[in-house]
């Protein structure tokens, strides 16, 4: 009997049991080791797809942000020249007023941030009376 065992394992080359002989305990554990191989293999197959997935995904969301900053390069680009053709349209006299309009913005926008600066540092000085 013990022959027999031995040349049914033997005989196993890991894809079926002999079904014709009564499985032993041994038969039962290499089995049962060939299905957890297995399925550690699957396993590990399943993961390997799964961080391929991940990378490729996170590579194909980079490729989307290049591609959403090349656009906004674009089209600051084209809004840019589209200001220049106006502005060159324009007699030169309207030309000079928009520059002086826009640089008394300018100034006047200088002008508040040095007073909330000023406001700042005095009301900070002031001590509240007792």
């Amino acid at each position: 009997m013990n022959n027999d065992n031995e040349a049914n394992d033997a005989n196993d080359n890991g894809d079926e049991l002999h079904v014709d002989l009564p499985e032993t305990e041994r038969q039962e554990l290499l089995r049962l080791r060939r299905e957890m191989a297995h399925e550690i293999m699957r396993l590990r197959q399943e993961r390997a797809r799964l961080l391929w997935e991940r990378e490729r995904e996170r590579w194909l969301l980079h490729q989307v942000r290049l591609l959403q900053e090349q656009q906004l390069r674009i089209q600051d680009n084209d809004n840019a020249q589209r200001v220049r053709v106006a502005r060159r349209q324009l007699p030169p006299q309207r030309q000079a007023f928009e520059t002086h309009v826009l640089e008394q913005q300018q100034a006047e926008l200088v002008e508040e941030d040095q007073e909330e600066d000023a406001d700042a540092v005095s009301s900070s000085m002031v001590e509240p009376n007792p």
